[in-house]
């Protein structure tokens, strides 16, 4: 059988491409400022008033550009990016925007899928020929880089310095992720997260049990033995580049650990990278003699996001268990009410670790710091209007995206999704379990994509290069270390 067209997720990375071996660094950023204190549930905003003898300012302030009550002076056409794949991509996203179209008759808006974590990926959109964007749909992974470029407006710049009413509440972990110095540049869209997926069925002829998933790295190991030994699978578990970079980042995020000082890497220039610790080493070291053994499949870059879920169901069958993004898990349920999937228990656990939650992946609406004042309050118009409760549930319940406000969990919309796939909220809790630290959100550093690669590339070295990890993880440090030099973080 085939999964069609799963959605891709995460650096985690949720819903890009996957990025090449090449980790060539982007263009080259514009000054920063540091961050050092994490968005929490509170937020802290301070402003500093000059003392002076003059009462009458010389100059007024500039007009607000976006914001409640500020409307085009005209008809308008806007071109919006994303990195949006599968189902969402085909069918869902183009029919909400054409919802937005008819509600706003002034406004019409072209959507173009882009690739933006290549190398100079993100530059190419405004640099190539044809009208640059107004609205970029970006994924985690370009934070730093869109933040540095100069090109976007932070959307509290449309709400008077504040959270947008719409984005009242955000999860912490998703603050966070789009915080830099303080301020809250995007509004996070399609948020996504890493889960353990698993055939029920196969677990049950197995002779496991089903609603009793591992939830440490070293029971799901155990559990892919006894998967293994069963003998109803070819191999206890499928690992692919991504999800094995996952339990090296996502491990340290769960330990509070950071893989960058300062503030992993949420800062003009890092002093320190340490991206391996004893027990990375020897976790990696594990799996190595596991994937040797024949107790681990390995679908290399996954590059179309469902090799690995394929081999979970019948009539392969050869695995028994993988982690996976939970943005497919919309495109799963709609392949398994068409039948497609026949005889499958379709379950997701949290992603197993020393603690809960992890790192927010997918992406979030940026707004394009125009020149043209009609374009730049017609965009947050779009923005606004795509992350209200109501479009954030639509959604999550569509995708496996997790709604992220109180409002959108609120909404019937949501309640009803998770009365019919309680799996959905499985994807919430984790997220909600997340702190907004700097440690549990993960990397944010310029030319991320590259950066992540690198560290992919030397986990699969190991793990399916049959190399010592201790080598192939300081092969991973030195191109790290090259690709942040290059984009001048280093």
């Amino acid at each position: 059988m085939v999964i069609a067209a799963c959605s891709s997720d995460d650096s985690s990375s949720d819903d890009v491409d996957s990025p090449s071996d090449d980790t060539s660094p982007a263009s080259e950023p514009t000054a920063a400022t540091a961050d050092s204190t994490p968005a929490g549930t509170e937020r802290e905003r301070t402003t500093t008033a000059a003392t002076t003898t003059e009462t009458t300012p010389t100059t007024e302030p500039p007009a607000p550009r976006c914001g409640d009550g500020i409307e085009p002076s005209g008809p308008v056409e806007l071109r919006l990016v994303h990195t949006l794949s599968g189902d969402v991509a085909k069918y869902y996203f183009p029919d909400v925007v054409a919802r937005f179209e008819e509600q706003h008759p002034g406004i019409k808006v072209e959507v173009v899928k882009a690739d933006l974590t290549e190398a100079g990926g993100l530059a190419d959109v405004f640099t190539s020929e044809g009208t640059p964007p107004d609205v970029v749909l970006g994924t985690n992974l370009l934070v730093r880089e869109q933040i540095d470029s100069g090109a976007f407006l932070p959307v509290e710049d449309c709400a008077g310095g504040g959270l947008p009413p719409g984005l009242t509440g955000l999860l912490p972990a998703v603050e966070t992720t789009y915080t830099y110095d303080g301020t809250l540049w995007a509004a996070p869209y399609n948020v996504s997260t890493p889960l353990l997926m698993y055939d029920g069925n196969v677990w049950t002829r197995a002779g496991l049990d089903p609603d009793d998933p591992p939830t440490t790295i070293a029971e799901l190991l155990e559990t892919a033995r006894a998967l293994d030994e069963s003998g109803v699978v070819d191999t206890g578990m499928v690992l692919y580049d991504k999800s094995a970079l996952w339990l090296l980042t996502e491990t340290a995020a769960k330990q509070g650990r950071l893989l960058m000082e300062p503030d992993n890497g949420r800062a003009p220039r890092i002093d320190t990278i340490e991206l391996v610790d004893d027990g990375t080493i020897a976790l990696l070291e594990e799996m190595r003699q596991m994937k040797q053994q024949g107790l681990i499949a390995w679908a290399g870059l996954n590059a179309d996001n469902q090799t690995d879920l394929v081999m979970l169901v019948a009539p392969a069958e050869t695995t028994g268990l993988t982690l996976h993004t939970s943005a497919s898990l919309g495109d799963i349920f709609r392949l398994d009410d068409s039948e497609l999937l026949r005889d499958v228990d379709v379950r997701v656990a949290p992603l197993p670790g020393p603690g809960p939650g992890a790192s927010p992946g997918g992406g979030a609406l940026w707004l394009v710091d125009g020149v043209d004042d009609d374009r730049v309050s017609a965009s947050w118009q779009l923005i606004d209007w795509l992350t209200q409760p109501e479009r954030i549930a639509e959604l999550a319940a569509y995708t496996g995206y997790v709604p992220t406000t109180p409002a959108a969990v609120e909404h019937p919309i949501t309640v009803e999704s998770w009365q019919l796939h309680p799996q959905l909220r499985v994807a919430y809790d984790q997220v909600a379990d997340t702190p907004g630290t700097f440690a549990a959100t993960g990397i944010q550093v310029g030319s991320m994509a590259q950066v992540l690669r690198a560290i992919e590339i030397g986990v699969a070295g190991a793990v399916d290069g049959n190399q010592d990890p201790a080598t192939t993880m300081r092969v991973a440090d030195d191109s790290v270390r090259s690709v942040l030099e290059a984009y001048g973080q280093l």
